[in-house]
C-alpha cells in the first residue's frame, strides 16, 4: 500500500493524515503480548518512518490505539511535556498536595524561588563609586 505521506513529511497535520491512513491497517496486525515499533515493522514492513522514528524503541503497545496515541504525544514527550490538554489541569495545587501528603519538595523549588541575597561578591557591588571599594583601601598611596 503506498501511503500519502512518502516525501517524510514530518508536519503534524501530514503526521495526522498518514496516521489515519495506517490505523485500519494497524488494527489487524497480531498484537499479541504487545508489539514494539520494530515489531510493528516486521509486520508491516511499508509502516510509515514518520510514524516509525515517533515511537519510543523499546515499549510495547498492545493494540492500535496506543500507537496512534504515542504518535500523536511524540513532539510533547521530546519536549519533555508529558501533559497535554486538560490533563493538567487536574495536577493539585501546592496546598492541595500538601494536604495529600505529598513530598515536601511539592511546588517552586525553594533555591530557585526565594529571595535574592546579597553575597558581597565583585558582581553584586559593580557601579559602586572607588571611594566604598574594598580594593581601595589596599592601595599604597603614591
Amino acid at each position: 500500500m503506498i501511503f500519502v505521506n512518502q516525501n517524510n513529511d514530518t508536519t503534524p497535520a501530514a503526521v495526522q493524515a498518514t496516521l489515519a491512513q495506517v490505523q485500519p491497517r494497524l488494527a489487524e496486525l497480531n498484537w499479541g503480548h504487545g508489539l514494539t515499533r520494530n515489531d510493528i515493522r516486521q509486520q508491516m514492513p511499508d509502516f510509515p518512518l514518520p510514524l516509525y522514528l515517533r515511537l519510543p524503541d523499546s515499549k510495547r503497545y498492545l493494540n492500535a490505539a496506543e500507537v496512534s496515541h504515542a504518535v500523536l504525544t511524540a513532539l510533547q514527550r521530546a519536549d519533555g511535556e508529558f501533559l497535554t490538554g486538560d490533563e493538567s489541569a487536574s495536577l493539585p495545587s501546592e496546598q492541595e498536595a500538601r494536604d495529600m501528603g505529598a513530598p515536601p519538595a511539592w511546588g517552586p523549588d525553594p533555591l530557585l524561588a526565594g529571595d535574592v541575597e546579597d553575597g558581597n561578591s565583585a558582581t553584586d557591588t559593580e557601579g559602586l563609586d572607588a571611594s566604598t571599594d574594598e580594593n581601595s583601601e589596599l592601595q599604597t598611596p603614591q
